[in-house]
């Protein structure tokens, strides 16, 4: 799934950096002995295949990085957008449904961005009309008991959903 912005990369970033804590025995980023977080902060030469500067471009320092990577509460750099478009969090929980399996097809993904809009403040109707396709208010809101029924069947569901938002948050 390609990269197709800033903030996308940011979170795809920080998604792979944290995917270690997932590790038994491993309890901070920069002690995976795999991760590229070390080339990032310095400590270590980067892979010739690696270039860091995109991401550490948009921090103040590596230490702002480190900080947006490690943090429990997200801490965003300061040109971070608050409001999150579904077409920013939608290749992110594709990738997340990919990793944990379980989940396929394009109705299964409409139904996880429909469940992490609906944790986002910042969220409209209108905009998920826009850029899910609905047509009217009506069939999002069949969509969005679709959705619910769907999770309550499916626990694996609020796990992608959670797991998508607490990178993105």
């Amino acid at each position: 799934m390609p990269v197709v912005d800033d903030d996308q990369l940011l979170c795809t970033v920080r998604y792979v950096h944290r995917n270690a804590l997932d590790l038994p025995g491993i309890d901070s980023v920069e002690s995976y002995r795999w991760s590229s977080h070390r080339s990032y902060l310095g400590h270590r030469a980067p892979p010739p295949f690696l270039s860091t500067a995109p991401v550490l471009k948009q921090f103040d320092s590596r230490r702002a990085f480190d900080a947006f990577v490690t943090s429990e509460t997200t801490a965003r750099p300061s040109t971070w957008k608050r409001d999150l478009a579904l077409d920013r969090i939608a290749p992110l929980v594709q990738i997340i449904a990919d990793e944990i399996g379980e989940v396929h097809g394009s109705r299964a993904l409409r139904s996880l961005l429909l469940l992490a809009a609906d944790e986002l403040p910042q969220h409209s109707a209108q905009a998920l009309r826009e850029r899910l396709g609905f047509a009217t208010p009506k069939s999002l809101q069949q969509a969005q008991t679709r959705a619910k029924h769907r999770l309550a069947t499916q626990p694996v569901l609020g796990r992608i959903v959670k797991r998508t938002l607490d990178l993105v948050a």
